[in-house]
């Protein structure tokens, strides 16, 4: 499974909706070509460029998530001229971008092996594994959204139903989460991961050794 796959649920749990944002630019230097979009939260996908009102094909420019900036690469066809008016329509997100998502996400799936609950790890493709349970799903990403505000007083679905006391901190809240999961579901126990992978995080040098 994806890592990317669990944004979607994470966004939902932390409340980072997204909204309409727009950048107009007038060109003055048509050999220019990179334009940095005013949001740090931009959804790539989301993002339509047009040049005088008309639709700029994906395939003409690359989009930069860490920097916001769009840089054309024109083919046969397309060329920027003095005037021209670049309009840049897109969803913005309230809170995080992709990239720190990301980084909750690998720092919620840590907890889950440190707290002894299952071990995942990041293969070089990007995908988690061995591929989560839903109930594995939820827990990551509750973790992740914990992480991300701090301030959630509880967590409720049909089958597990958690109620922090103010006083608890996030790893407090951690804590009781995963063991609430364990009751609810119990262990999890996954068989033949292969190795070597990269253990969790990105520019680890922890790989998995020894498995049974």
């Amino acid at each position: 499974m994806a890592l990317t796959t669990l944004y979607k649920k994470v966004r939902s749990l932390a409340i980072d909706d997204w909204v309409d944002g727009y950048d107009p630019f007038e060109v003055d230097n048509p050999d220019d070509l990179s334009f940095t979009l005013t949001a740090a939260t931009v959804d790539s996908t989301s993002l339509k460029v047009y040049q005088n009102s008309i639709l700029i094909p994906s395939s003409q420019y690359t989009f930069d998530e860490a920097s916001s900036k769009v840089v054309f690469d024109f083919g046969t066809g397309y060329a920027l001229s003095c005037g021209d008016l670049l309009e840049f329509y897109y969803k913005e997100y309230k809170k995080y971008t992709d990239n720190e998502l990301r980084q909750y996400i690998l720092s919620a799936i840590i907890r889950l092996s440190t707290e002894k609950y299952t071990t995942f790890v990041l293969r070089d493709d990007d995908a988690i594994f061995p591929t989560p349970v839903e109930s594995d799903e939820n827990l990551i990403c509750f973790i992740a959204s914990i992480l991300m505000e701090g301030n959630i007083a509880s967590y409720r679905t049909n089958e597990v139903s958690i109620a922090f006391g103010k006083d608890e901190d996030n790893e407090a809240r951690i804590k009781r989460a995963i063991r609430q999961f364990k009751k609810t579901y119990g262990n999890i126990d996954y068989h033949n991961l292969r190795r070597p992978y990269t253990l969790y995080v990105e520019d680890s040098d922890m790989t998995l050794e020894n498995l049974p």
